[in-house]
């Protein structure tokens, strides 16, 4: 058993090698992964005013 880091639930991770990150990829890793998309580009974004 597992928490999702991002909606906290408790889930079983039954993969192969015990590698799951999220509950549900279609909810919590989109989520996670559109996050992480955002604060790279908005990064990127602020430095090509130079």
């Amino acid at each position: 058993m597992k928490i999702c880091p991002n909606c906290h639930w408790l889930y079983f991770d039954e993969s192969r090698n015990r590698s799951r990150r999220w509950c549900d990829m279609r909810v919590c890793g989109n989520r996670a992964k559109a996050q992480r998309h955002y604060n790279r580009n908005s990064k990127q974004a602020g430095n090509d005013h130079v």
